[in-house]
């Protein structure tokens, strides 16, 4: 297929993945990566010194609060759910409002569960639960049995499911994921931000999915990439599942733009999608639906 033969449609969508590090993340980063707090203190005989009380130490894993969590969904205690959801989804909310709204629009009725196990990496934790559930409309639909991971994380010591907007922030669990694939995927991954921070574009461009490139040639690829200074980058994680692999990364850049050089640099946090082709990793530029 040459390039007269590809349609302009499938261009624009492909240049779209591109420039999504310019236009798409956040300015926040995810919630359990806060920052670390220092507390100014007297110094020891200040007469105003104030003896600190130490800080509880946290559970090494989301377990009890998953218990209880489940607990309440079973008996709809809405008030039990809403103290064990995260800050987030608590904000603007009252215990009453949470249960009138659950009580109204929860899909599902829980019937029972099972805790199967419970895995954690440093502020990522994941619950492997067994429910038996049933949709609140339609009562004479008999119950039925499901299994999945539950994404949790850790906060300031306490931990929190997931909320369901956020579940792209965290990787799912070690046991669905490929970890010696995830090895190597990082160093491409390193290998690709260290070519965007040199602004090595001929190199940046080689390691884009072999099947994208006939949409986007290396001229419009180089032109676009060179409208951002990327000044640096922090990789969160990185997951393999098949041949797929996601990598949440926080990235520090400016606009290119002599005009605006002074401006303070953007933080944004993305999931940079890649593809395993023939045993090598690529950086997947497709656009969702381009297909």
């Amino acid at each position: 297929m040459t390039m007269a033969s590809i349609p302009t449609r499938h261009i624009l969508r492909v240049l779209l993945g591109v420039t999504l590090l310019v236009f798409v993340g956040c300015n926040a980063k995810d919630p359990a990566r806060t920052d670390v707090k220092t507390v100014a203190t007297s110094q020891p005989g200040d007469a105003a010194s104030t003896p600190v009380p130490p800080t509880p130490p946290a559970p090494a894993d989301p377990r009890e609060k998953a218990e209880t969590l489940w607990d309440a969904l079973v008996a709809e205690d809405w008030a039990v759910v809403f103290e064990h959801q995260a800050p987030v989804v608590r904000e603007g909310l009252t215990p009453e409002r949470y249960a009138e709204w659950s009580s109204q629009n929860e899909p599902f009725r829980i019937h029972s569960y099972e805790i199967m196990d419970v895995v954690t990496e440093d502020e990522y934790g994941w619950v492997h639960v067994r429910t038996s559930s049933s949709l609140r409309r339609y009562p004479q639909v008999p119950p039925r049995d499901t299994r999945r991971w539950e994404k949790w994380f850790s906060a300031d010591g306490v931990w929190y499911p997931v909320p369901r907007d956020r579940v792209d922030h965290y990787p799912v669990a070690p046991a669905m994921r490929d970890r010696d694939a995830e090895a190597a995927l990082l160093v491409r991954v390193e290998e690709a931000w260290g070519y965007r921070q040199s602004q090595a574009w001929d190199r940046l461009y080689l390691m884009n999915d072999p099947e994208d490139r006939p949409l986007v040639p290396e001229g419009q690829f180089v032109a676009n990439q060179s409208l951002t200074k990327y000044v640096s980058h922090d990789v969160y994680w990185v997951e393999v599942v098949q041949q797929r692999g996601i990598v949440r990364v926080e990235v520090k850049q400016k606009l290119s733009d002599p005009s605006l050089s002074k401006l303070p640099p953007d933080h944004i946090v993305i999931n940079e999608r890649w593809i395993n082709r023939d045993g090598e990793w690529y950086i997947d530029i497709h656009a969702p639906g381009n297909e």
